[in-house]
């Protein structure tokens, strides 16, 4: 021990502060303080040997989400660390496991993704539950690890449906369909309700785009299943709605007074969109096929 701190000492004369705070981890890390010697390198710089004894001190301590940023950044800055980075990634993620963990295990997996794309992280991945995850990056990032480790059906299914979900919160209704449909056609039938309700608002937007871009062709298909698998909420009767504009342009006033009147029969207590359907129905002022005024 006296040995140590008289090495330290020197260390402190001879070197400048960031030489000296390294030494003093050094020194703590020696006697098994590794505590101790995290905060030290973490005052001594950011050169890829100090990533590499702070991370692995984060990992001696117990520290996870400390250690998966740490072999991470080992992983950006040396390339020729790359191995030793991936290992420490590994060796986290299972100690996340282990402890029950998510966050680290989470971080240390997404880690192996970005500075080793290569390694095998399906069995690490094993245990995330996406579903708890609240940054939809972190799902769609995660979510083909996960399912790269066969899991179960259940755990597949809960991870395709939050992907699904993280894809179509993120703006991305044509990749969020994809999976979402891989969902309902799962013996799940919670989780098929859950995914044909993502279909449906998908299905709204996507046709509200289109007709706001003058495509009716795109936006007749893509209101019709909306409102085939939500045909009372509110996303299936905004589509009828949508689906009665589409008509409507078409020049088929029958058919576009038709859809609007559903709408409108089928909102219980007024709410909006049986406002709009009703707005519709006045401001076209034709008469039906029945020689009935168009407002019911």
């Amino acid at each position: 021990m006296k040995v140590a701190f008289l090495l330290v000492g020197i260390a402190i004369i001879g070197c400048g502060r960031g030489g000296a705070d390294e030494a003093l981890g050094d020194a703590a890390a020696a006697t098994g303080r590794w505590s101790d010697a995290l905060a030290a390198w973490q005052r001594a710089g950011d050169e890829p040997r100090l990533l590499a004894k702070r991370a692995d001190a984060a990992l001696q301590s117990g520290r996870l989400n400390a250690a998966a940023v740490e072999f991470t950044r080992l992983g950006r800055r040396d390339t020729s660390r790359t191995g030793e980075a991936a290992a420490g990634l590994a060796r986290t993620a299972l100690a996340a496991a282990q402890g029950d963990d998510p966050l680290a295990l989470a971080g240390a997996i997404g880690g192996l993704i970005e500075v080793a794309p290569s390694w095998p992280v399906g069995r690490l991945a094993l245990p995330l539950r996406l579903a708890t995850f609240p940054a939809g990056e972190d799902i769609m990032r995660l979510a083909p690890a996960v399912l790269a480790a066969a899991p179960a059906r259940d755990v597949a299914d809960a991870a395709l449906l939050a992907w699904a979900r993280a894809e179509h919160e993120a703006g991305d209704c044509r990749a969020a369909l994809g999976l979402y449909g891989a969902v309902e056609r799962r013996d799940d039938a919670a989780m098929a309700r859950d995914a044909a309700q993502g279909i449906a608002s998908c299905g709204l937007a996507t046709g509200l785009a289109a007709l706001g871009d003058d495509d009716l062709d795109a936006a007749e298909p893509a209101f019709e299943s909306a409102v085939q698998r939500d045909p009372a909420g509110p996303a299936g009767r905004r589509a009828l709605v949508g689906l009665g504009d589409v008509h409507f342009q078409m020049g088929d006033l029958f058919q576009a007074q038709l859809a609007w009147r559903t709408v409108a029969s089928t909102g219980g207590l007024t709410d909006s969109i049986t406002t709009l359907a009703l707005d519709r129905l006045r401001a076209s002022e034709v008469v039906d096929s029945a020689g009935e005024s168009g407002i019911p």
